[in-house]
């Protein structure tokens, strides 16, 4: 048979939950925002510092190591004022995973003096339309580099130098018989690219 409890002993249940419950809780409202901790959030555990407006904007920092910042319209950064030339005014640094910047419906402009972009395994630049590249000078130096316009390809200059260290081949579809193995070496290498571009869509 089920023990009764007491009106005190279910007073003293209820009193314990609630201590529980709100051990770490607090919660301030002012006029324009509210300020709360210790509190439970659907899918980010406790939050440990969240501020948030009656516009639904803020900055919210949760336990499980996540952190949010909304705004309705834009968000800004400046810094620098006091900076060196040698100093970094901004760093976004991760230690583990990935750092995306997207903009669904509008450009990203990258703006500077110089920018420097360094991968330690992989560059890739992919659109669905054009790239375009524009400068006094252009230099690219690579170990292997392949140039190959599927459909047409147009190399033009004021004065064209063409140098092989070793030999220069040039050919084209009518040469095929006479030029097998260049023309299967350029049609193998044409097909690679594509799978390359198709691997990584």
């Amino acid at each position: 048979m089920a023990e009764i409890l007491s009106s005190e002993q279910i007073q003293d249940l209820v009193d314990k939950i609630v201590e529980d419950k709100l051990d770490n809780y607090f919660r301030m409202s002012r006029p324009g925002f509210e300020i709360m901790s210790g509190h439970k959030v659907p899918g980010h555990d406790l939050g440990e510092f969240c501020m948030t407006t009656d516009t639904a904007q803020g900055i919210h920092f949760y336990q499980d190591g996540q952190c949010k910042i909304s705004s309705k319209k834009s968000i800004e950064l400046y810094s620098g004022d006091k900076a060196g030339e040698e100093d970094f005014s901004i760093v976004i640094q991760t230690s583990h995973g990935d750092v995306k910047i997207t903009a669904k419906q509008n450009d990203v402009v990258i703006q500077g003096n110089r920018i420097m972009i360094h991968a330690s395994e992989l560059l890739q630049l992919r659109s669905d339309t054009k790239v375009d590249m524009s400068a006094p000078t252009v230099s690219v130096l690579a170990d292997n580099l392949d140039l190959i316009g599927i459909s047409d390809a147009h190399l033009i200059g004021g004065e064209c130098d063409i140098h092989g260290n070793t030999q220069v081949e040039i050919s084209e579809g009518v040469d095929a018989l006479l030029n097998t193995s260049v023309v299967e070496r350029l049609s193998n290498l044409s097909e690679d690219i594509k799978r390359i571009l198709i691997f990584t869509v």
